[in-house]
């Protein structure tokens, strides 16, 4: 018999919780992940392999409000001093866990013979656009549904919306990018930042260009 709803959000939250993990050193952090490990793995197993809805959503929102990273003042490699980002162990851990449910579960893609060379190319492609986001049911809902003046602007303005959210974070993903690298490697990739933002110049400034 499947868990209720309410036993499935009971078990999410023991799994996703982090206010108590808070301040841990990593002796107890490795303790809690110890102890929430099989949930996550029980949760993720329901979610993936048994397809129960209410149990993928609560995994998608799980993991996605776990704390990405974690600043560190520094660890010692190479006999370099340099600052690095990571999750906390407990959070780290339990996306690892999830992650590896999902993989496990995923549908392989078999090929009807051996292929090489561009007969393999050819069949990858058509595999790839098949599976294009455009065949999203929202695109044909979009297509075929008649939608008032009013409407067509809302859902347009909300998809550059997004669009302009990606393009404007850019710099700070490279940025990001050069937390835990060596200094005199930053220095190759400081010229994708200046050019992201328009060498100082405003109307020069990518982001700026696609508004």
């Amino acid at each position: 018999m499947d868990p209720s709803e309410q036993e499935l959000t009971a078990l999410a939250q023991r799994v996703f919780e982090t206010t108590s993990i808070q301040g841990l050193g990593t002796r107890d952090q490795v303790r809690v992940l110890a102890e929430r490990a099989p949930l996550a793995e029980q949760l993720a197993t329901l979610a993936f392999r048994d397809r129960n809805a209410p149990a993928w959503r609560l995994v998608q929102n799980g993991i996605f409000a776990l704390p990405m990273f974690k600043v560190t003042s520094g660890r010692t490699i190479d006999s370099r001093n340099r600052p690095f980002f990571r999750g906390d162990l407990v959070s780290a851990g339990i996306r690892d866990i999830v992650w590896e449910v999902e993989e496990k579960n995923l549908p392989r893609l078999e090929l009807p013979k051996p292929m090489v060379g561009e007969e393999a190319a050819i069949f990858i492609e058509g595999e790839f656009r098949r599976r294009s986001v455009q065949h999203h049911p929202m695109f044909q809902y979009i297509a075929e549904t008649k939608m008032t003046e009013a409407q067509e602007r809302a859902a347009a303005l909300s998809y550059l919306h997004s669009v302009m959210v990606r393009i404007r974070t850019v710099h700070r993903s490279i940025m990001l990018v050069q937390i835990p690298m060596e200094f005199h490697d930053c220095i190759k990739i400081s010229k994708l930042v200046v050019d992201e933002l328009g060498e100082g110049t405003l109307e020069k400034a990518h982001a700026y260009k696609t508004a």
